[in-house]
């Protein structure tokens, strides 16, 4: 599959730095953000974790691609990686993603050309009204930060009633 990128992620070192972020954006005429609140079940270099991810979207900043803020709390893909871990404190550009139909496939793709997934996980208990109890993602992430600047992240919804 040919990636159709669709989302920037800004690691925000906080959640004051997060609402910072988000009055200075507003302030400058982005004023329509979305929140949510997920837990992610997973694994980070193949070892069992969790974390639980405070996010706020916006379509205005970057017309036609989806621009998250996130902040991490728990473990997160950063902690023991492979290169020096950013100053979480500070903000930084985390990941791109893309959505595909079929996240296996995509992975084993991906995984010859980046080495194995840093991060796969499955978020639950979303807050945001749009997707509360309707749906779920599974999201892969591979470490290519040393190559782009930034991690790649896959993303496939899972409809809540499938396994």
């Amino acid at each position: 599959m040919e990636p159709n990128f669709h989302q920037v992620a800004m690691y925000c070192g906080s959640l004051a730095g997060m609402t910072a972020a988000i009055a200075r954006l507003s302030d400058m005429g982005f004023t329509e953000w979305s929140h949510d609140v997920a837990h992610l079940e997973g694994t980070i270099n193949g070892n069992p974790a969790s974390s639980t991810a405070y996010m706020a979207f916006n379509y205005e900043v970057l017309p036609g691609i989806e621009y998250e803020l996130l902040v991490y709390d728990g473990q997160t893909r950063w902690d023991g990686h492979l290169y020096e871990a950013p100053d979480i404190g500070m903000p930084f550009i985390s990941h791109i993603s893309y959505h595909v139909d079929d996240i296996d496939a995509e992975v084993a793709e991906m995984t010859e050309r980046f080495g194995h997934p840093i991060q796969a996980f499955e978020t639950h208990d979303h807050t945001n009204p749009r997707i509360q109890g309707k749906k779920r993602f599974n999201e892969v992430i591979f470490g290519t930060r040393e190559l782009f600047g930034h991690d790649i992240k896959l993303i496939q919804r899972i409809p809540w009633g499938d396994g």
